[in-house]
């Protein structure tokens, strides 16, 4: 009935080593305050919220984390590293799922890191304050994450309502979610590649939002993936990956389940609802109501909404350049073609201990549930592995276009309000497509591209490289129609 006995509870659960926290005032061991979560349900919440959620919501967040036994009644398959396998769930698993991470009764990170490297998925880290972080913008950021966590499970709750113990959560049983994760059988060979981009849609949107763009169902959703999938949504951070989930919380769920990405890994995600609005962008990003999410069901239960993450790597400032090496290039060639390339496309690699690559975990009113075929339609991504990841964003844009070419995907490409780039990237397909070039034209001249060694600021190179992609296949085109007219008239 109050934040003190609700704090008492979870720490009941944190037993041993997790029930401490590092971070005392001379660096050692401290205990867990909870501060957000103090600070959102004794200020933030208004009179009415508060009783709302102390004797309706929480209650049933309590059922819902007890019920795991019975909606999770055998163990559910981890997406290990290093093959394609899914896992499908119900939303009423995933709410129970999420239930016991907010009571933080899953074992400890270290426990868990003995079967590999998976990341957190208890909410510690966002029930606390970070030290300093009381001043400055920084300090709403877990609070409006909190506020949209909450959010869900006053959703939920509300669904829930009036259920008897025979039909607790019928509502919630028939939508599904399947995780995949995807790996490619072999690096692609992007020099021999003979994919084209005429049969690509380029289309550049210089305003929007992913999650926004197009909520039909047919457009993949990109996600800006951390390794750790899920980044710093249950901690730090409010960006792209972080506000994607905390709008969706059944994508944390993920974090359960995948082991840390390899280079050629990504992890598509259908099914799962959206329930919160939201404004701002990091230390500015809020809750902002209530979101219904009017994506269909497809044949499989699953609402029409995928999500791919994909993980790009990370440039320290003085690294600037390092992106345009060619074990750079190539991986992320590679990390943007599995994530782009279709739901069962030949080029994954089969998980070796089955058969049958979709695995399924279902409770005991469900039965059976197939992940089905996600519609390829196209792909809405934009400034991938860009901002605090360091990339350039005129070179992640040829790698993404280059990728959807060979995977066949059409690309909605938003550039967030970068009105130049939405030009250069039209301006450069445009010629691309005219002159009739392949996926491998344009990974040798990417091979070729030698960038300024005193280009480092942030995107100084990349207007290098547009410079040369235009002079080499504008002018190109012409020298090589010369050369094909001289071979011919020769005798």
């Amino acid at each position: 009935q109050s934040f003190s006995s609700l704090r008492k509870a979870i720490l009941a659960y944190m037993s041993g080593a997790s029930a401490v926290r590092r971070g005392g005032t001379s660096g050692g061991a401290c205990k867990w305050e909870f501060l957000n979560l103090r600070r959102v349900l004794e200020e933030d919440m208004g009179a009415d919220e508060r009783k709302t959620f102390f004797w309706s919501t929480l209650p049933h967040m309590v059922r819902l984390a007890l019920a795991l036994p019975t909606v999770c009644s055998e163990p559910i398959p981890l997406l290990r590293a290093g093959a394609s396998k899914s896992v499908d769930l119900s939303a009423l698993q995933a709410a129970s799922l999420l239930a016991n991470a907010f009571f933080c009764t899953f074992p400890a990170a270290a426990a868990r890191e003995q079967r590999g490297k998976f990341p957190y998925i208890n909410f510690q880290n966002l029930f606390e304050s970070e030290k300093g972080a009381d001043q400055g913008p920084k300090r709403f950021e877990k609070r409006a994450k909190l506020r949209c966590m909450l959010h869900y499970f006053d959703r939920q709750a509300r669904r829930l309502d009036g259920d008897d113990a025979g039909s607790y959560g019928s509502k919630l049983r028939g939508r599904r979610i399947s995780f995949s994760r995807r790996v490619l059988r072999e690096n692609a060979k992007w020099e021999e590649s003979s994919a084209g981009f005429e049969g690509v849609r380029l289309r550049v949107h210089p305003s929007g939002t992913i999650e926004d763009h197009d909520r039909s169902g047919r457009t993949w959703q990109a996600d800006f993936a951390n390794c750790m999938i899920g980044g710093g949504v249950l901690g730090k951070g409010a960006v792209q990956e972080e506000i994607r989930f905390i709008i969706s919380p059944e994508l944390i769920v993920s974090r359960l389940l995948t082991e840390e990405l390899g280079p050629k890994e990504s992890v598509l995600i259908v099914g799962t609802e959206r329930f919160c609005n939201y404004s701002g962008y990091a230390s500015s990003f809020r809750f902002a109501g209530d979101h219904v999410d009017e994506a269909r069901l497809d044949a499989s239960g699953r609402l029409e909404t995928a999500v791919t993450a994909m993980d790009a790597i990370f440039f320290y400032r003085n690294e600037y350049l390092h992106q345009f090496r060619d074990e750079c290039l190539r991986r992320e060639l590679n990390k943007a073609l599995v994530s782009f390339c279709p739901e069962r496309d030949p080029c994954l690699r089969r998980d070796p201990d089955s058969a049958d690559t979709d695995r399924t975990t279902t409770d005991r009113t469900s039965g059976s549930a197939d992940s089905g075929q996600v519609e390829l339609g196209p792909m809405a991504t934009g400034n991938w592995g860009c901002g605090v990841f360091g990339g350039d964003p005129f070179l992640k844009a040829v790698i993404q276009i280059m990728a959807a070419a060979e995977a066949g995907r059409s690309l909605e490409y938003l550039t967030f309000g970068d009105q130049k780039l939405s030009l250069q990237l039209e301006e450069l397909f445009r010629v691309l497509v005219s002159t009739r070039r392949s996926v491998r034209e344009v990974f040798a001249a990417l091979s070729d591209f030698r960038p300024h060694p005193d280009s480092k600021a942030p995107a100084g190179a990349g207007q290098d490289l547009r410079r040369f992609l235009l002079e080499r296949f504008e002018r190109g085109e012409d020298a090589e129609r010369d050369e094909r007219d001289e071979r011919e008239n020769t005798p």
